[in-house]
């Protein structure tokens, strides 16, 4: 049954998300304390149902994020949906901050990435 309600909501990612861009940093320079830091990265696609947070959001009234963060979620299949990493969405660039994993038992659902535009 679980394995069923996984496949179920893989297909439904599939149908209902959009296509983002994953950039997973490879590495991060600066050549001193006062220079900009520099990001190198590897980007690979992926398919997210987007939710862009609204004031009317529970994690929004509970302090979690702002108006405007967005919630990206992913199937559980998905690589490089970790803690700073970043995501592009329709030309915007937002930084993963949180990562939550919907589970049931041992089984992984989906992952859902919590952002903020940067």
């Amino acid at each position: 049954m679980v394995l069923w309600d996984a496949q179920i909501i893989s297909k439904g990612i599939d149908e209902a998300g959009d296509t983002v861009t994953i950039n997973v940093i490879t590495m991060t320079t600066a050549s001193d304390e006062w220079s900009e830091v520099t990001k190198t990265s590897v980007s690979t696609s992926a398919t997210a149902v987007v939710q862009i947070v609204t004031e009317n959001d529970e994690i929004v009234k509970l302090g979690h994020l702002q108006v405007g963060d967005v919630l990206f979620f992913f199937k559980s299949t998905a690589s490089g949906v970790t803690r700073n990493n970043t995501i592009t969405y329709q030309t915007k660039e937002y930084e993963i901050n949180d990562i939550v994993e919907h589970r049931v038992g041992n089984t992984l659902y989906a992952i859902e990435a919590r952002c903020r535009r940067i």
